[in-house]
């Protein structure tokens, strides 16, 4: 009986099926060599009991009888052998098939592997050539990354200075406004605002104080006669109007120049008799 071929689709299990049916068809052939011998066996039976029968003719009935039934025997015995060995052969010939059909998928799949680790080899080369991109793209990372730290502490440091210039920018051109406030006279400064009681033909302080630049002051008020008057002294050398003398009363607002130095403002009373009382104010421009 012919053994049908196995499909099979794991190398390994390949193998597997190919050595049993090895050591099948090694079982057969070794049955196949017992029944030849069996048989070869038989044969040297039937020659004895052939020869036998010929030298001893005159034996009695029964012997013969005995020998037929042996004979028969052992020619039935021969016809099994040789039904067996027929269908060992069918085995036999059932089992190569096989083997062969098994041999095929196992060259197939040897192909298969073969192709595989051709591929794995080309997946590995391609992996490494990878690798190697990705370790020289890790350590350009790194460089550009040690770069953007270099920059990032310069920015800093660039920071840090504009933020210092911009400091003594802005100080400076704070300054420049102020000066340029004092070159327009914009900055005014109120030195006093006061009540004086003068006493007949007296002066007298009313205030002083530092004048820092050139600039004006006024003076204005109010007071209850005619009579008064306003000195001025400037402490710098080129100041023209030292202690000149303007005339001071009721509604009167003066406008005096001023030079950098120490100004002292006083009120005086021309009445003979009389006191003068006078509410001055001095604002100083600059």
């Amino acid at each position: 009986m012919a053994t049908q071929p196995i499909p099979l689709s794991n190398p390994t299990d390949l193998v597997l099926e190919v050595t049993k049916t090895n050591e099948a068809e090694r079982s057969t052939k070794h049955k196949v060599s017992n029944l030849k011998v069996i048989l070869a066996t038989t044969a040297a039976v039937l020659a004895i009991v052939t020869g036998g029968f010929t030298y001893h003719f005159v034996e009695t009935s029964s012997t013969i009888s005995s020998l037929q039934n042996s004979l028969y025997s052992a020619n039935s015995q021969i016809n099994t052998l040789g039904t067996q060995i027929q269908s060992l052969g069918s085995d036999i010939t059932g089992y190569q098939s096989h083997v062969a059909s098994l041999q095929g998928q196992l060259n197939t799949a040897n192909t298969e592997i073969s192709t595989l680790e051709n591929g794995i080899i080309q997946y590995k080369s391609q992996i490494a050539s990878l690798q190697g991109q990705l370790n020289t793209a890790n350590t350009q990372i790194s460089t550009l990354g040690n770069d953007i730290t270099d920059y990032q502490s310069q920015i800093a440091s660039l920071q840090n200075q504009l933020s210092v210039q911009t400091s003594e920018l802005t100080a400076l051109q704070e300054e420049v406004d102020h000066l340029q406030g004092i070159v327009n006279l914009s900055y005014l400064s109120t030195i006093a605002t006061v009540t004086v009681h003068q006493a007949a033909n007296q002066s007298s302080l009313v205030t002083y104080f530092q004048a820092d630049y050139a600039g004006y002051m006024t003076i204005s008020g109010t007071m209850n006669t005619l009579n008064g008057y306003v000195r001025i002294t400037n402490s710098n050398g080129a100041y023209p109007y030292n202690n000149q003398i303007y005339s001071f009363g009721t509604g009167t607002t003066l406008t005096i120049p001023v030079l950098p130095g120490t100004v002292a403002v006083y009120f005086g009373n021309t009445n003979t008799t009389d006191t003068a009382i006078a509410n001055i104010a001095v604002v100083y421009h600059y």
